[in-house]
């Protein structure tokens, strides 16, 4: 890079000072990733971004890819657009490239005969784009604005119906049956064969995540085993402690050659100095270390935050999936059961858990909060003892504030009462297979731990997920496994409070 590409950032004080690229690679002795390495969505437009706020346009929803939905410009920035989903809550706005490919001009689903979602309340049959834009006063996106104009073509010689074995981009450790579903351009849309169609995922012929029918057999590879090497790197934001880096595919739209923000004039945030540090934790505002308020847990339509409620970054948030249910059904992220989930009509008879006291009892208790249902007052076998203790209505699993359901959780798994998570940490993998064994009906998922190595420290991470999807343990077991570990979490709490 032999010219400096300055922005102006504003820091958290408020105060304008300009950063250069040039300057900080010169500094830290780094060379910049060559513009080379990135595919062409990746580097540097070609042409402006001519969307404008108010403009409207067909799109994928990026929680249901096989979803085209309505949407409208919310917000423009550099290269990056804002969007809405017409008539639902700008909550679930979204940032995409002005030259995404997701994003087609209106009447694009018509001519390639895919199917288009109308906006919150109204039926397929009613919807027309021709008198809906009338009637909103607003302006369709000129087809001159989209890159991806072309109707559908086949890709390298994929066809919509074609089997294959697909890598489950959010679980890596599953490689599974999928149809190609879909295709647009040079891309293809995968579908895992009987899981919900949130799994579903965008990719071309050159993607790590797809392999021919056999792959797996011709390779000695399981479902349930690491998928081996995928195309990612080790994302790390400079300033910033290693717990805030992040996986991400060579082939992301969301990273970008050196100047990018620069030439397309979207804000860039420099990097974190110790100065700042010091500065952000003296004046106010949000009191996570080096965050200056940009973003918020909520979504995209938040430019900023001042708390750590909303701080994307903070201790409280940074686990998160979302804080927001899903856009179409109504349910949170996760907490939908265990297992691939598919979507379903409300049940009736199920009654909702009440509200978290606090977020952060939410994120220990959450496999508690999930439903419960009211169970007829008969004798119950361990079993269903154990599936009322861990879906009855209890806001925390403290013994104090919750102790009818604290006592059934005692009495169900008397091996676990007194055990701290502070002694559980320092168990080694014979040791918790000792405890496993120990537990009513778990005996036969040893081997699992101990194929997986599981030491005490490894044990107390677990989730619910961890031990149904990715160890395969069967629901029964599981909810036993997961509801020793919130007992040794609660043990330890209580021991503190003590003191």
């Amino acid at each position: 890079m032999n010219h400096c590409l300055t922005m102006e950032t504003v820091p958290y004080g408020g105060k304008k000072k300009s950063w250069c690229w040039a300057s900080y690679l010169e500094q830290d002795k780094a060379i910049a990733a060559p513009t080379k390495l990135f595919k062409e969505h990746q580097a540097f437009p070609q042409s402006k971004n001519g969307f404008r706020v108010g403009m409207k346009l067909e799109g994928v929803d990026p929680e249901h890819p096989s979803m085209y939905c309505v949407l409208t410009v919310a917000e423009v920035s550099g290269h990056r657009i804002r969007l809405h989903f017409d008539k639902y809550s700008d909550y679930y706005d979204f940032w995409v490239n002005s030259n995404s490919a997701d994003i087609h001009p209106v009447g694009w689903c018509e001519k390639t005969r895919h199917t288009l979602h109308p906006p919150k309340g109204l039926k397929d049959e009613e919807f027309s784009w021709l008198s809906y834009i009338k009637l909103s006063k607003a302006q369709a996106a000129p087809k001159a604005l989209f890159e991806n104009q072309n109707t559908t073509v086949t890709p390298l010689g994929f066809r919509i119906g074609m089997k294959l074995e697909a890598i489950d981009k959010k679980n890596p450790s599953f490689i599974c049956v999928a149809t190609v579903t879909d295709m647009v351009d040079s891309r293809f849309l995968v579908h895992f064969d009987d899981w919900d169609e949130s799994y579903d995922f965008w990719c071309d012929a050159t993607s790590p995540y797809i392999h021919p029918v056999g792959w797996c057999h011709d390779n000695d590879r399981i479902l349930t085993k690491p998928p081996g090497e995928i195309l990612t790197h080790y994302i790390h934001f400079d300033g910033w402690t290693d717990e805030y880096d992040y996986w991400v595919d060579t082939d992301s739209p969301d990273i970008h050659p050196a100047g990018w923000c620069a030439k397309t004039g979207h804000p860039l945030q420099p990097p974190i100095s110790p100065q700042e540090l010091f500065e952000s934790s003296e004046q106010g505002g949000c009191p996570t270390p080096g965050c200056k308020g940009v973003g918020h847990i909520k979504g995209a339509r938040y430019s900023g935050h001042h708390s750590a409620v909303g701080c994307p970054y903070s201790d409280i948030n940074i686990n998160k999936d979302s804080v927001l249910p899903d856009r179409l059904s109504g349910e949170m992220p996760g907490s939908g059961g265990l297992g691939r989930p598919r979507r379903a009509e409300p049940n009736p008879d199920i009654i909702p858990a009440p509200a978290p006291t606090d977020l952060e009892n939410f994120k220990k208790c959450r496999f508690l909060y999930v439903y419960f249902l009211p169970f007829p007052k008969v004798e119950l076998t361990l079993q269903q003892a154990l599936h009322q203790s861990v879906f009855m209505p209890c806001t925390s699993p403290s013994p104090s504030s919750s102790p009818f359901c604290w006592d059934q959780h005692s009495k169900l798994l008397p091996t676990v009462a007194g055990i701290t998570s502070s002694k559980v940490a320092s168990w080694t993998v014979e040791e918790v297979i000792e405890f496993i064994q120990g537990l009513p009906g778990c005996r036969e998922h040893v081997h699992t731990f101990r194929d997986e190595q599981i030491d005490g420290e490894a044990f107390l991470l677990l989730t619910q997920v961890d031990l149904v999807r990715i160890m395969s343990i069967k629901l029964g077991p599981a909810i036993k496994i997961y509801n020793s570990i919130l007992m040794f979490k609660t043990a330890e709490e209580s021991a503190c409070n003590e003191l």
